[in-house]
Parts: structure tokens; C-alpha cells; sequence
């Protein structure tokens, strides 16, 4: 987990921030963390101005993505196929708004704001999801 998240902080990756409320800022971070509340994110809409901060408070999740176009007709996958590898343990994330998500997980902690989701799909553009409690419905074990 800690190899994981100085990967993250290290280096710049590509976010997709998805509000309670249904917005979404897309860009980049360096400075993404679970342990901390909030994180910058140089918007991909407005690429010459300062860094926007996001506070994990009002978010649904931070999705870590290969791309920040993605592929809005694919559907991901609701189960595990047999060529899925991933490891940890397998949930089903239902979300208040009604999103499901479907992945493994190696540091579900209820103590903590969120915890890291590796999408089930191995054809997603999310290549894993910060789901943040406050935004859950309901989590089941698969």
C-alpha cells in the first residue's frame, strides 16, 4: 500500500473527481493522498490557470484513469471474468446516486475517509477508484 501510494504522489497521473452532486473536474495531480483531505488537480478545461484544490469531503470518489476522455459507450463489467486478475478482496460498491462498481480492494479500512477499488473490468479506463465512504450506499462481498 505504501509502494502504491508514493507511486501516486510521485508522479503525475490523470483524475477524474465525481462530485455528490454530479460534477466532474478533469485534469492531473501529483499530489493525491487518502490520508489527507484535500489534493490539487491542474484542470485538463483550463490548463494555464493554477491548480484547483478539491476537498475529498465533497466528493464520490477520485477515479484514476488511463485516459481522461475514456470510452463513454463501454459499460464495464458487473463480474469477474476469467481473465480478470485481480487481487484482495472482491466487492460490489453501490453508490447513493445509484452507480454500481464492481472491483477488488487491498485496504478497506471503515476507520478511514475511503479506500482504493481495482475495477473488475481489465478493459476499463479507470485503473482504480478512491471511493470515499460518505458516498456509499452499500457494500457487498462477492
Amino acid at each position: 500500500m505504501a509502494l502504491l501510494l508514493e507511486v501516486i504522489q510521485m508522479r503525475e497521473v490523470n483524475v477524474i473527481s465525481r462530485y455528490m452532486d454530479g460534477r466532474m473536474i478533469r485534469g492531473s495531480t501529483k499530489n493525491f493522498s487518502p490520508y489527507k483531505d484535500r489534493f490539487h488537480i491542474l484542470r485538463a478545461d483550463r490548463p494555464f490557470e493554477e491548480p484547483t484544490e478539491i476537498a475529498l469531503r465533497d466528493l464520490k470518489a477520485v477515479f484514476i484513469v488511463r485516459d481522461l476522455i475514456g470510452d463513454p459507450i463501454h459499460r464495464g463489467a458487473k463480474k469477474y471474468v476469467r481473465r480478470n486478475h485481480n487481487h484482495g478482496r472482491k466487492m460490489e460498491v453501490t453508490f447513493y446516486d445509484g452507480e454500481v462498481m464492481v472491483g477488488s480492494t487491498l485496504s478497506y479500512n471503515s476507520s478511514r475517509q475511503g479506500f482504493f477499488l481495482f475495477p473488475a473490468d481489465p478493459d476499463s479506463n479507470n485503473l482504480r477508484v478512491f471511493v470515499l465512504f460518505s458516498a456509499v450506499k452499500s457494500i457487498r462481498y462477492v
